[in-house]
């Protein structure tokens, strides 16, 4: 049997443990029954349903693009700010997104920016807050 560890951030890190055994043939891959597989494919559907939200919003008050990642600066609602690197996007200042949890890295240089960020948090998407309007 083979274990594969994986996630994007903090939050789904650890629950990100899949497994795969050897049948008789060699092959490596997941087997099971087709009621298994049924209950394995609902959940896993449910799960990318409850990704729709990210838990994280704020609005964009200083923006800086750079070749591999977007730096941001947000304010959230209670006022709280805080710096954001993640996917090159178009977000300009007065933007409301939303972001996952990401890591968190204390006293970071970015070489391209010839700046230090006390504390950033790296994340794996930005997505913009649609207006009601």
């Amino acid at each position: 049997m083979i274990y594969i560890i994986g996630g994007t951030n903090l939050t789904g890190y650890k629950r990100s443990i899949e497994y795969a055994a050897f049948n008789e043939q060699g092959d490596v891959g997941y087997w099971t029954t087709a009621a298994e597989a049924a209950a394995k494919k609902a959940a896993l559907l449910k799960k990318q349903e409850q990704k729709g939200v990210l838990p994280n919003e704020a609005v964009v008050v200083t923006y800086i693009k750079a070749a591999r990642y977007s730096y941001l600066e947000v304010q959230r609602d209670d006022g709280l700010a805080a710096w954001l690197a993640g996917p090159v996007a178009d977000l300009p200042v007065g933007t409301r997104i939303q972001f996952p949890n990401g890591v968190v890295m204390r006293n970071f240089y970015s070489k391209e920016l010839k700046r230090n960020f006390p504390v950033i948090m790296f994340v794996g998407e930005f997505r913009r807050v649609k207006s009601l309007h």
